[in-house]
């Protein structure tokens, strides 16, 4: 029988030889760290963001001299620690100064064990995120046509048609669920037919259960804040005509547009802090229809 298993059950080994086994055995400590492995994802160059990695006992006994360390040079580092013995914490950043995907490994050792290892990755991405998108492609729903494109739950749906992006059910709505450099964003299209109601495009659009986005109405030139399903023009300026271009941009409470490069409108509004770039559409496809959409950083 083996030492555990009799001291498990009571067994000695004889005299003092197996009191002192079953002791040892009693006080064997077992080093645990959370989480096992930490993606961090993607992550704009020049910035931090960190996580708390936990080192507990879930034996007996006690750990101590815990250290916690990278495994090579790069873009993570061990910031701080809460001290040497278990239960400690270790604060681990991860904070690119160049794009492209990286790992290594948080090496956490003990006066007791080997250096346990614990992976980490994550990716660093360009301060200025571009998506631009032409609409060329045979007709079919926008969200087909790329599944990037996505409708929201309280608006209508777009379509490809003739190579240009066209209102399908009333209002045409979608946004690019692929924007990933957050609420800081810029939205471009080019109006084919600028005549669309309430149609251009918008940034921070919400999947919520109500409208919620800012518009460029590039029917009226007007800033518009749709809030929980419930519009308000903010600035007010002249109509687009066709093959104008606008923008809108959110860059922290300011909220700016812009008709063929030139600022029209600034305001300052804080009831929308976050959502992505789109489009929306408010007439048929006769009206309405756009071309050269683009997202990007301010």
């Amino acid at each position: 029988m083996s030492a555990s298993l009799a001291c498990a059950f009571g067994f000695d080994f004889g005299f003092d030889f197996g009191r002192n086994q079953c002791a040892q055995e009693d006080q064997i400590p077992i080093m645990a760290v959370l989480p096992t492995s930490k993606a961090f994802g993607n992550r704009t160059t020049g910035t931090t963001i960190s996580q708390l990695f936990s080192v507990s006992n879930t034996g007996k006994g006690t750990i101590t001299g815990i250290q916690a360390q990278m495994s090579s040079a790069g873009p993570f580092r061990v910031y701080s620690s809460s001290g040497t013995t278990a239960p400690m914490t270790a604060k681990v950043e991860f904070a690119p100064t160049a794009t492209g995907a990286f790992t290594n490994a948080v090496l956490f050792s003990s006066d007791q064990f080997p250096p346990v290892r614990v992976a980490v990755s994550g990716t660093g991405v360009s301060a200025t995120i571009s998506i631009t998108d032409s609409f060329t492609g045979a007709n079919q729903a926008l969200s087909d046509y790329n599944a990037n494109w996505v409708q929201p739950s309280y608006g209508g749906t777009s379509k490809i048609l003739s190579n240009q992006v066209v209102q399908n059910t009333f209002p045409g709505m979608a946004y690019r669920s692929d924007w990933a450099n957050g609420a800081n964003q810029c939205a471009e299209i080019k109006a084919l037919d600028s005549r669309g109601s309430t149609s251009g495009p918008v940034v921070r659009m919400s999947d919520s259960a109500a409208a919620t986005f800012y518009l460029l109405n590039m029917e009226t030139g007007a800033l518009v804040r749709y809030l929980n399903g419930t519009a308000a023009t903010l600035e007010a300026d002249t109509a687009f005509a066709n093959n104008d271009v606008g923008k809108i941009c959110a860059n922290g409470t300011t909220i700016k547009t812009y008709k063929n490069g030139v600022e029209t409108n600034s305001v300052v509004d804080t009831n929308i802090a976050d959502g992505y770039p789109g489009i929306r559409q408010g007439s048929n496809s006769t009206y309405s229809r756009f071309d050269d959409f683009v997202a990007v950083s301010p």
